[in-house]
């Protein structure tokens, strides 16, 4: 489950699961600091996969409060990587986002792209684009989350819609994760997408690509030599602002570029290439 921080992500997996597992906040910070993983044993009375066990995974956005964008790249791409070598295959991912806010910000973007970048476009079928916020919207006034939904149509989530993932609205937390989750392992059990791995996956595990060389590496580096372009030319309050806002991209441009970054490349390939069986 991805997306930007406070779209629902971890009410989402709380209503699937039906208790509190995973913390949520009605505030702006982030509760999601860390990759977690939440096991349910479907009923043997399922109607798609009696008695199967799905796992959902909470991850933080890329916008995330306490982590800069490079550390969650390493953390969702550490754990999608072990899955894979593991030959576990991520069924389904769900990208959620707000109809609650006006504007697509910066930080929206980002995360979308990165999410783009992780999947790839041969993923799209495995991808589940999904709305939330909708009473919060539509106090704001009537319509207003169906203009939004739309332009999320139209124009922002256009290109992966196109490519086959499926839109979903989440408007009762009671019934819709159920409904949305069920929907997405009846396309599962239907089709052969299990055996395929995200983009990322395939480039670490498979090309044995360092995390700096793969897409969504390409990308954050990018967008942060393009964050840094425009500091210089952005008008600020003070000459110390314009300082610490560089240095803290600076920052991020160096950790991203360190070593440690090179010890994954190999690393979940040597995993592949031992005692686990691929099919």
């Amino acid at each position: 489950v991805m997306g930007p921080t406070g779209v629902g992500k971890s009410k989402f997996i709380n209503s699937y699961i039906g208790e509190e597992v995973t913390a949520v906040s009605d505030r702006m910070e982030s509760c999601t600091k860390q990759i977690s993983y939440h096991p349910q044993v479907l009923p043997d009375t399922h109607p798609t996969c009696p008695g199967r066990r799905v796992v959902l995974i909470d991850t933080p956005g890329f916008d995330d409060t306490y982590s800069p964008p490079y550390e969650t790249l390493r953390m969702i791409s550490v754990a999608l990587a072990s899955t894979y070598a593991n030959d576990l295959r991520v069924g389904s991912v769900l990208y959620l986002n707000s109809v609650s806010q006006k504007r697509m910000f910066g930080s929206m973007r980002l995360d979308y792209q990165m999410f783009r970048e992780i999947c790839g476009s041969r993923a799209s079928t495995q991808v589940t684009m999904a709305t939330t916020h909708w009473d919060s919207a539509e106090l704001e006034s009537p319509g207003a989350g169906d203009s939004r939904e739309g332009e999320f149509r139209t124009k922002f989530w256009k290109d992966i819609l196109d490519e086959g993932a499926v839109l979903e609205r989440i408007e009762d937390y009671n019934s819709d994760p159920d409904r949305i989750i069920d929907e997405i392992l009846r396309k599962a059990q239907e089709t052969e997408i299990r055996k395929r791995g995200l983009q990322i996956q395939e480039e670490l595990v498979d090309k044995e690509k360092k995390l700096t060389d793969t897409e969504a590496g390409k990308k954050l580096r990018y967008t942060l030599e393009e964050i840094k372009e425009i500091l210089k030319q952005a008008p600020v309050q003070s000459m110390e602002e314009q300082r610490q806002a560089m240095v803290n991209v600076q920052e991020q441009l160096d950790n991203f570029e360190t070593r440690w970054f090179d010890k994954l490349k190999g690393a979940f390939g040597r995993l592949k290439r031992g005692s686990v069986s691929r099919r």
